[in-house]
């Protein structure tokens, strides 16, 4: 039996490229998935590649930085695949400045990076706690601790979302009595390492 035979996962974020090789590989492995992105026409047709033998791929439409999104997303999600057990925090906003950031962008990056992470974790996790278990996996970036010239705004982001993950398993210990997961997993060159 595969690895996630029976299991549906929410991807937020990255309907092509290497989100889309995530959708392939959870599917390759039985499970579902949710292509949670605001990118429509790059999550329809990642819907439409998916399901071309069966249908194994919902493709939801959101911006993660509004929580009447988020929740509308994760409730058409539970009601269509009737479970979520993984979620994988991959949405992010790629705004590269330093120190002249403007208001306007701090705060998008902020509420995408940051805040939009925190509100899919707030609403796909009681799906989980009707399931008994679930993982939560946020893509990092080595930026948050590898120092670089205009990357202030980002790298920010990135270490709060660090900092975020590590205390997540923590808050949900009464909740879920079985194994919760929260990994993170820092990209770019090179970067294998995974917090548990």
């Amino acid at each position: 039996m595969s690895k996630f035979h029976g299991a549906v996962a929410i991807v937020s974020g990255r309907a092509k490229g290497v989100g889309k090789a995530t959708y392939q590989a959870f599917v390759q492995q039985g499970a579902r998935v949710v292509i949670a992105d605001n990118d429509e026409l790059a999550g329809k047709q990642t819907e439409a590649a998916l399901n071309q033998s069966e249908e194994v791929a919902l493709y939801a439409w959101v911006d993660i930085a509004l929580e009447e999104g988020v929740e509308a997303m994760v409730r058409r999600a539970a009601l269509h695949c009737g479970r979520v057990d993984v979620l994988v925090n991959w949405a992010a906003v790629f705004i590269m400045r330093g120190i002249e950031a403007t208001v306007e962008e701090w705060q998008r990056i902020m509420d995408v990076n940051v805040m939009g992470q925190a509100l899919c974790v707030k609403h796909v996790v009681p799906e989980m706690i009707k399931v008994g278990k679930g993982a939560v996996v946020s893509i990092t970036s080595i930026s948050s601790s590898i120092a670089q010239p205009h990357c202030v705004s980002y790298s920010a982001t990135k270490e709060v979302i660090m900092n975020m993950n590590i205390f997540i398993p923590l808050c949900l210990a009464e909740k879920i009595f079985a194994l919760m997961r929260s990994l993170l997993v820092p990209s770019g060159p090179k970067a294998t390492r995974v917090r548990s």
